[in-house]
């Protein structure tokens, strides 16, 4: 995005200028006065390059909610269950590109979690697999370019598949032989994950975009294994054993710290990291741990498939699968994720959202996602959603159920404006400067024909304003546009132009320094 500035002395008269092309329009009288007449400069617009540089990366972690980002996924490809397409050409799919990463920065996110295959190979002898090792490179150099920080997450290792996390389509899109669970049942596994870890640490320690290792993602062997969903059962009768990720992850803990003192460690807790196993997970001795929950409940409303809606939000239904209805809304969210708070107090450790989400065409998941995102921010929570997918065609034609970009009708696999984009974008805006200091209302906009409308920003500080727009229309929908004002400069937004033709709405213009904003309207070329 580009966007036009200058700077100067404040007078009475703006000649308006769009932020996508110069528009020709009459010179305009403001009251009280703003501007003078100027010609306007091009200068790159930073959307996206706000990066979370730290002294201290674990500062990142304790002091509020400072990341804000995406998974980005990948795995081994397997040309007899994927195809020639789906996967991309392999050896690791799907594939992204420097574009689908710019494009995140772009939206505003500054973290990207990376959901990735191991170092080691999963069945014995466990060895390095350089094919993995230079896909985690490439990506942490595209994330490094976009101007983002990255956590590395293992999806798989020593005695553990991906197909670990879609267990239950074994033997219909995939032969049961490709499950691979002895993480939970073998010595010698668990200590070439420790091992693999090590070298990992030593591998990526100073990495200047690394800026977390989380162990092992979604650890699951109560389920997978078990199935077993009661924590207090689960510690009971396997406590201390293989099963017990409680044993595992301080071992591969102190591998990480005997090469590497300094890089935070995320842990998620068993049963996929949910919520409800966080006060079971052991507390590490380790002093830079972070400890994190995958947030997808209520799963009955997230994960409805597209030819089977029946559920909105916020409604009165079967949360839990415990055949008690419950009305599902904020409050009920809050209270789901009230395990956090419990253990924040008493244990004195950060917590992290690493992956949340929800399936794009699910009834009202915008407003879902709103409600989700502000809890994080009251809590002062670092999240990532999952997923933003790349632009791969054959795998968004088949697997883009919670992509960002696609909207809420299923037989559409293209970026298009949605509500989810829209929402997740309002938050990644704090990204940019991580505090709201101007908001200002206008009520009544309209872009119906003969109607041009200009918002117009003065910021008189000497370090640049980081302006979001939020235009909000008739029919209950809203469009997000972030811009970024110079130190000392005035700039104007042409509306029409981002808004398009024949629109009412009203507007906010909200930034993270003090600004004065006007809107200026004209009716057939004159100014009201």
């Amino acid at each position: 995005m580009r966007q036009f500035l200058s700077s100067g002395h404040y007078g009475l008269l703006l000649v308006p200028v769009c932020l996508f092309a110069i528009i020709l329009a009459p010179i305009l009288l403001l009251t009280p006065g703003l501007m003078t007449p100027h010609t306007p400069t091009i200068k790159e617009d930073p959307i996206g390059k706000v990066t979370a540089a730290s002294a201290d990366d674990w500062e990142l972690w304790t002091s509020g909610t400072r990341l804000r980002g995406a998974n980005v996924y990948q795995r081994l490809v397997y040309p007899e269950v994927d195809g020639p397409d789906f996967m991309g050409p392999g050896p690791l799919g799907p594939p992204y590109t420097q574009a689908d990463l710019d494009g995140l920065a772009a939206a505003g996110a500054n973290w990207v979690q990376l959901s990735h295959p191991g170092l080691f190979t999963e069945k014995p002898p466990y060895v390095l697999n350089g094919d993995v090792q230079d896909s985690l490179d490439r990506l942490l150099d595209m994330v490094g370019k976009a101007g983002m920080k990255a956590t590395i997450a293992f999806r798989t290792g020593p005695g553990r598949s991906d197909f670990t996390f879609y267990w239950d389509g074994a033997g219909e899109w995939f032969d049961p032989s490709y499950l691979n669970d002895n993480v939970w049942l073998e010595q010698a596994a668990q200590d070439a994950w420790v091992d693999m870890w090590r070298y990992t640490a030593e591998r990526y320690r100073g990495h200047p975009t690394v800026i977390g290792y989380e162990l092992m993602v979604e650890p699951n062997s109560n389920d997978r294994l078990l199935g077993i969903w009661d924590p207090e059962q689960f510690y009971a009768r396997y406590g201390g054993s293989l099963y017990d990720w409680n044993q595992l992850y301080p071992r591969i803990t102190a591998a990480v710290r005997d090469v590497d003192a300094e890089t935070p460690i995320l842990v998620g807790g068993n049963d996929y990291s949910n919520s409800n196993w966080l006060p079971y997970l052991s507390v590490s001795e380790d002093s830079r741990t972070v400890y994190i929950v995958h947030q997808y409940e209520p799963m009955t409303y997230t994960h409805q498939a597209a030819d089977s809606l029946h559920l909105s939000y916020p409604g009165v239904f079967d949360a839990k699968n415990d055949n008690r209805l419950e009305t599902v809304d904020k409050a009920w969210l809050e209270g789901w994720l009230s395990p956090i708070d419990s253990f924040r107090s008493a244990t004195g450790a950060p917590v992290a959202i690493s992956e949340y989400g929800i399936k794009r065409w699910v009834p009202n998941a915008a407003s879902f996602i709103d409600d989700e995102l502000d809890i994080f921010e009251a809590r002062g929570l670092n999240y990532a959603v999952w997923i933003w997918d790349p632009v791969w065609q054959a795998w968004n034609n088949l697997n883009d159920d919670f992509s960002l970009r696609d909207g809420p009708d299923p037989n559409n696999h293209m970026e298009i404006e949605n509500q989810i984009m829209t929402v997740t974008s309002k938050y990644w805006w704090f990204n940019r400067g991580g505090k709201l200091v101007a908001d200002q209302y206008f009520a009544q906009g309209s872009t119906q024909p003969g109607f041009q409308e200009y918002l117009l920003v003065l910021n008189e500080n000497e370090q640049p304003a980081h302006v979001r727009v939020i235009y909000m229309f008739n029919d209950g929908t809203s469009r997000v546009q972030n811009v970024t004002a110079a130190g000392e400069s005035r700039m104007t937004i042409c509306v029409n132009s981002f808004v398009g033709e024949s629109k009412d709405f009203s507007c906010r213009v909200q930034a993270d320094q003090t600004v004065v904003s006007e809107r200026a309207t004209y009716i057939n070329d004159r100014a009201y």
